[in-house]
């Protein structure tokens, strides 16, 4: 397997813009960013059978930072591809090196990202859902927002059900109210 510098490729392409560079990042990067000569396969679709390339011409592959680029190249490989070439550093090395890239005018919120924006907010929905229930238990045996609300809240805890003498019973339907 052979690597290239994001400067060298470049090069090639100004020679030949029509030399193969597939881009296996998911659609939602490449449309974010990518080089303009850069065909969209994400890796998980990659079929180098499915490929119209020769198996002895080279073939640049390019993801975000390398990784993804270098299980393609050992893919293609197995499937006898003579000459598959990883872009060193990725898109971010391109971006880095200051070479034309072709931007989309919407920004994008990586995959990532919105999964730890929706984990935030479930954990930010149950914090405030447990301290809902903790309000409406201490509301149902008689410790009201009224004075000290964090020493009677203090108390409460301290204490307990059993200073109060409240069963299970009585908490579980002021819950359900």
């Amino acid at each position: 397997m052979k690597n290239i510098s994001p400067v060298e490729l470049q090069t090639i392409l100004t020679g030949e813009p029509s030399v193969p560079l597939i881009d296996l990042r998911t659609p939602v990067e490449f449309a974010e960013v990518h080089v303009p000569q850069a065909r969209s396969i994400p890796l998980d679709e990659l079929k180098p059978g499915s490929l119209k390339l020769q198996k002895d011409q080279p073939v640049y592959l390019l993801c975000r930072s390398g990784q993804r680029a270098t299980k393609a190249a050992g893919k293609l490989a197995k499937e006898g591809f003579s000459q598959p070439i990883v872009v060193e550093g990725g898109t971010l090395a391109w971006i880095g090196a200051n070479l034309p890239v072709t931007r989309s005018a919407v920004k994008v919120i990586s995959l990532e990202r919105q999964v730890r924006i929706v984990a935030g907010s479930l954990v930010f929905i149950g914090v405030a859902a447990r301290l809902v229930c903790v309000s409406r238990l201490l509301r149902s045996i008689g410790i009201r927002r009224r004075g000290s609300g964090i020493r009677r809240c203090h108390r409460f805890l301290r204490h307990g059900f059993i200073a109060r003498q409240t069963t299970v019973e009585q908490t579980h339907a002021s819950l359900t109210l």
